[in-house]
Order: structure tokens, then sequence, then C-alpha cells
């Protein structure tokens, strides 16, 4: 039996930093921005819940400028939504923080390939702090969306909905793109867009491969690809004893 390329165990294999002991870092960063979106009214409303974990690594209180910026991409990246707040962050502490919640009126919904325009809106947010200056910055594109999952009551089989649509999954296994880890973006863009071409509108990511990098999703939603993702622990067969 050949077995297959160990790309679990393949080392690293992203871009890293190293930081010496007396190396400066900024006072405060922030620490995977998790955005969600809420609808009501027929998706007329929405509303943007942004919570994101902020370091200070420094040895006093950091009196900070938490701001957070949306532009819409398809009108020339048109500011529509900007909020401030201050904060004080304990020194050597983390906090979790959520902002207070962004609204949108009549928001372009981010569609499948198949079933409309793929909107996204881009988000920044900076922190600031006090005799610094900008301590760190994020950005994303975001795209408003509902996506839903029930099971049939009739055949007993998974149905999914976006935006509040009946969708039918067309969709592949992506085990690796390149099993030597050349994995530019353009490569990510050329291989997801051969998909979108296909007329898949959803990935489903095997767990034996790799932690796909940003590059990977960024891609699945420009071109409208929903993404299923594995993890490795589920794809064991279960231990003797259970059987």
């Amino acid at each position: 039996m050949v077995s297959g390329i160990g790309t679990l165990a393949s080392g690293m294999r992203f871009l890293f930093l190293l930081l010496g002991c007396h190396t400066f870092m900024q006072p405060v960063k922030m620490v995977d921005p998790h955005l969600v979106s809420s609808f009501f009214d027929d998706y007329k409303r929405a509303y943007l819940h942004t919570t994101v974990e902020l370091v200070n690594q420094s040895n006093s209180v950091a009196e900070c400028t938490l701001n957070i910026q949306v532009g819409a991409e398809q009108e020339g990246d048109i500011l529509l939504v900007e909020q401030t707040q201050h904060l004080y962050i304990p020194a050597g502490s983390h906090v979790q923080h959520t902002l207070p919640e962004l609204f949108f009126y009549k928001p372009d919904l981010w569609w499948p390939n198949g079933m409309g325009k793929q909107y996204l809106y881009n988000v920044e947010i900076t922190v600031d702090v006090k005799d610094y200056g900008e301590s760190d910055s994020w950005s994303q594109h975001f795209g408003f969306r509902k996506i839903e999952s029930y099971i049939d009551s009739s055949t007993g089989g998974r149905l999914f909905k976006v935006n509040g649509q009946p969708i039918f999954i067309r969709g592949g296994n992506w085990i690796l793109s390149d099993g030597l880890l050349r994995l530019s973006k353009k490569r990510y863009e050329t291989d997801i867009k051969f998909h979108a071409d296909m007329n898949f509108n959803m990935l489903r990511c095997w767990g034996g491969g790799i932690a796909e990098r940003p590059d990977f999703y960024h891609y699945c939603d420009i071109y409208g690809l929903l993404v299923s993702r594995s993890v490795f622990v589920s794809l064991c067969s279960p231990p003797p004893h259970v059987y």
C-alpha cells in the first residue's frame, strides 16, 4: 500500500516571524477579529457584529482608540460606516471586546455561484495607542449572507438554504492543490476559478490535507464557493472497542 503525502507533518510551510527577546513589539495587537451578520425584515435590515481580542503587550495601561470602517468595494471603495471607541486595556492583559453593532439598510448580499453576484464589503479595524500611534490593523473582505442547514422531514436528507433560498449543492472534494505546497495566490485563484467555471458552488476540504490559507477562503468568496471543512480526527476509524 502506498501512503499519501505527509501534509499534516510536513513542517513549517507558511510565512513566520521570529522575534528576539529584545525586539520591540507593538504595545497592543489584535487577535482573530470575528465578523457575524444578522438579518431582519426579509433581509432589508442587517447588523454587523464584531468581536476582537486585544492583547496589551506592554507593562502599563494602554489608552486605545479602536476604529472600524466598512466600505463598498463595488462603489469604488466608498466608506459606508465608521465607528470609534476609546478603551483602557490593563497591562499584560487579554481583553475580548465586542464592538457595538453596525446597521445597514438593504445591503447587497453575497450569493453562491449561479445564484447571484458575490458582493463583498471591505472591513478595516485599527487600534491606536496614545503616545504611540497606530499599533495594529486588520482588513478583510466580508459578504452579508445567511447560510442554513436542516434535515428534510420526508427524506431524511440534509438540505441547505442561502439567504432564505434553497440551494442544490454542486461540489467536489478539495484535497491539495500541490503536493509540494507551492501555493501562491495566483495558484489559488486559478484553481478555484476552475471549479467555479465548472458550475460548482461548494468545495469540501479533505481533513487529511492542510489547514488552508486565508487566500483559499478569499478566492472562494470571490468566486461564490461555499466551503465544507472536514477535520483530520473525523476521518479516523473508530477504535475497536466501539464495535
